[in-house]
């Protein structure tokens, strides 16, 4: 028998917002997928204002709830990831249905054990008691520190010295370096707090406009290490790079800032760029 609810729609929008936000940001992760927080928002605002659509205009059948599931994901995609064929919008899909389960389960899971009052109705999540709240909080730090475990794993067992063919390009000129993830970069940009590369400036030199340091377009990216306590790195931001990888799909990033070191990472030239740790999860 069916429980009659009072329906809040902006209780509604709200917490499918929130679940939408950290499905994509967690599928953005998992795939690595270069895209703006703006966009995901833009993505996330889409579904819940669908899913509001509908539980007001849907009749809920059994074929009206897979187009509906179909509806809720597929255009926020092309929102917010901008795949580039069928192939990659289904595989963002899978992905985002992967991460709507785990999250899905974590909250139900939770709602069980810590018995809230609260249950699903025709696609709805009715929330009948204060602790949905903390419940949706609990959820999202988990499957966020779930996540974070599982890179951190890939990171130190199967990616940590592997050697990723890399490629640069700026003003339609390409350059090819060979990577690393190197752990101990923590560099980032002082302004934007995104996540810097760090090259040998022999790889890229092609692609420098002369007198690069002097320029206005630059960055200097402040450094400590062994012997400098205060160093400071030209960084210049690059159109593209693109990180090959066959195992998981090749990762392409643009407008990338990368620091320029003069001098040699290595002696046997094993690599010449190093990559953040963040970059790859």
């Amino acid at each position: 028998m069916l429980l009659e609810i009072d329906l809040y729609i902006d209780i509604i929008f709200l917490i499918n917002f929130i679940m939408d936000f950290v499905i994509f940001f967690l599928t953005k992760k998992l795939l690595r997928i270069n895209t703006t927080y703006i966009r995901l928002g833009i993505s996330s605002a889409t579904a819940a204002v669908t899913y509001c659509i509908a539980i007001v205009y849907f009749e809920f059948t059994i074929v009206n709830k897979i187009i509906l599931s179909l509806l809720i994901f597929i255009v926020p995609i092309i929102i917010g990831f901008r795949p580039k064929g069928i192939v990659e919008l289904f595989k963002i899909l899978i992905s985002v249905y992967i991460m709507t389960v785990i999250v899905g389960g974590v909250t139900f899971a939770s709602m069980y054990y810590i018995s809230t009052n609260s249950y699903m109705q025709n696609f709805i999540f009715a929330a009948t008691s204060r602790s949905t709240l903390r419940l949706l909080i609990f959820s999202v730090l988990f499957c966020y520190a779930l996540l974070k475990i599982i890179s951190v794993i890939l990171n130190q067992y199967f990616i940590k010295n592997k050697i990723y063919p890399v490629q640069i390009s700026q003003n339609k000129n390409t350059a090819i370096a060979k990577g690393i993830i190197d752990t101990g970069n923590s560099l980032y940009e002082p302004q934007s707090f995104k996540p810097v590369l760090v090259s040998e400036y022999e790889v890229l030199k092609e692609l420098l406009p002369e007198n690069f340091e002097t320029s206005n377009e630059v960055c200097k990216i402040p450094y400590k290490s062994v012997g400098e306590a205060n160093g400071t790195l030209i960084g210049v931001k690059f159109d593209k790079v693109v990180i090959f990888d066959k195992n998981i799909g090749n990762l392409v990033i643009e407008n990338q800032t990368i620091g320029i070191y003069k001098g040699k990472l290595t002696n046997n030239d094993e690599y010449n760029i190093l990559l953040h740790p963040r970059i790859l999860g």
